[in-house]
């Protein structure tokens, strides 16, 4: 219609109506582009907040986890002074320091193990999509990205430590008998059930590899801890900015 329009006055060489018509396009053009932009940027903002919000519930379940994990690291490290302290008392004294049960009690905290928190699902998927990019605070892209360079070097480091003290973790348990569960149901039902139900402290305690065994899962859960704690420092720094949208 607009361009008909030009066209008619251009062969009767109407020039300001042509210049108006042409100033109406150019508006016209203007308004819609700026329409456009003003709908893009209100979805954003939409997407934002949703986003906002997913990632406030991911890191705030990471944060619990990771304070768990904490705990787990530090029962392990007491765990382990406890029975470094029964293996020399024993070889000083001939005497078990303890009774069996608080032993046996330690050593299945020893064994166990708390696998690091993952990367948060919310970010992985904004980066997969490219939507990362609807976050216009620039603190909060750099400390989403911090977790989870930290979540992937301590995951790596997760599994070479593992690997580390498995031969560490057969010889803590190599003088005590095992209870198996019955059924997968009974270890779901009970995920912090003892393992042990007996041990020969005597020869555990005599056996120098049971103390070299039991100094390195304490050594390896220094270190499980102190990765956790920088995988929640990392996790609290993302909250923080979180809280403050």
């Amino acid at each position: 219609m607009i361009l008909r329009r030009i066209i008619a006055h251009f062969r009767k060489q109407e020039w300001t109506a042509i210049a108006l018509d042409f100033v109406i396009v150019v508006v016209g053009v203007f308004v819609g582009l700026q329409a456009q932009a003003w709908n893009e940027s209100r979805q954003d903002r939409v997407h934002e907040r949703m986003y906002i919000e997913r990632l406030a519930r991911d890191f705030t379940a990471i944060e619990e986890r990771t304070e768990f994990a904490n705990e787990k690291w530090l029962s392990v490290i007491n765990v382990s002074r406890r029975l470094l302290a029964d293996i020399d008392a024993f070889n000083a004294t001939g005497r078990m320091p303890r009774t069996e049960q608080e032993i046996l009690a330690d050593l299945n905290d020893l064994q166990g193990t708390r696998i690091p928190a993952p990367r948060a699902a919310t970010f992985v998927e904004m980066l997969s999509t490219g939507e990362i990019r609807v976050l216009r605070d620039e603190d909060l892209r750099d400390a989403l990205l911090a977790y989870d360079t930290q979540t992937h070097y301590t995951l790596i480091a997760y599994d070479v430590l593992v690997n580390r003290a498995r031969e560490a973790t057969v010889a803590a348990g190599a003088y005590a008998d095992v209870d198996l569960p019955d059924t997968l149901e009974n270890i779901y039902d009970n995920p912090n059930r003892e393992f042990y139900r007996a041990i020969d402290f005597p020869a555990f305690a005599r056996d120098p590899r049971s103390r070299a065994a039991v100094s390195l899962l304490g050594a390896t859960a220094v270190n499980q801890g102190g990765l956790s704690t920088a995988q929640r420092e990392s996790a609290r720094r993302v909250l923080e900015i979180l809280e403050a949208e």
